[in-house]
């Protein structure tokens, strides 16, 4: 069974190749470039260096957010059109529960994380058996504040919580400071994800892509996925304010001329 996945829903961009026996090759290119201009010729680059044919396919794995909107839409537009050509699965993976899969082992409850402008993070919890993934909440957008509240009641049942993604990141730029925080740290109850697994990893996207298809019907599995959007685009947003304000004016001014 050999799986192509992709992960383009952040500024880091992952791709992986694996079959039944081993995984082949994985790239992170953990630096903001244009995924549109660089995903292609990587896949390309990683086929021929493993001696690959993409015809050879039996799958596509792809994140489907939450992330960034332009960058989900180019991983699942990429994962889509090969399904197609190569009428073959594609299979659509939650972006924090592939980042949570670094940490599959540990017995700690993980809360994954995605900065979602505004001081608000995408945010995942999750907690691992014999490497099986289970959702104790699932995705939503909600403020850092929610977020340390929730690690805090978690605490103290006696876990201990694993924080990972951008929301550690920023904790260690000094982007933000909270006591709290720093509290549970000391106390040992609140670990910070290591540099080097605090990133999605596009070979995790192969492991559960072959987790679903070993537990399902082949021919069942979909075609076509659609990216998983929490909350509007930010541009979006700021058009409806917009066009709100305007029909406000407009129609003031129309109250006006009656009058």
């Amino acid at each position: 069974m050999k799986i192509l996945s992709i992960d383009t829903s952040s500024a880091a961009l992952g791709i992986a190749l694996s079959n039944d026996r081993a995984m082949l090759a994985e790239f992170t290119q953990n630096k903001a470039l244009t995924h549109s201009e660089k995903l292609m010729p990587l896949i390309d680059t990683m086929m021929r260096n493993t001696d690959e044919d993409l015809a050879s396919l039996d799958a596509v794995a792809c994140t489907t957010g939450p992330g960034s909107f332009t960058g989900i839409r180019i991983g699942v537009a990429t994962a889509n059109a090969f399904a197609m050509a190569k009428s073959i699965p594609v299979i659509g993976i939650s972006t924090l529960e592939a980042l949570a899969w670094n940490f599959r082992y540990t017995d700690c409850v993980v809360t994954a994380t995605m900065y979602a402008q505004r001081d608000d993070y995408y945010r995942g919890v999750y907690s691992f058996e014999n490497g099986r993934l289970t959702v104790i909440k699932s995705e939503e957008a909600v403020s850092r504040d929610e977020i340390l509240s929730e690690i805090r009641e978690i605490t103290e049942t006696g876990r201990t919580v694993m924080l990972a993604g951008e929301m550690t990141d920023r904790y260690r730029a000094g982007t933000f400071a909270s006591d709290e925080m720093q509290e549970m740290l000391s106390n040992g109850r609140l670990i910070m994800a290591d540099r080097n697994l605090n990133f999605l990893r596009a070979s995790n996207l192969c492991e559960m892509a072959s987790q679903i298809m070993e537990s399902s019907d082949i021919s069942e599995l979909p075609r076509y996925i659609e990216p998983v959007y929490i909350r509007k685009p930010q541009a979006e947003v700021q058009y409806e304010e917009k066009m709100a304000r305007l029909r406000s004016m407009r129609d003031g001014r129309a109250e006006d001329g009656k009058q």
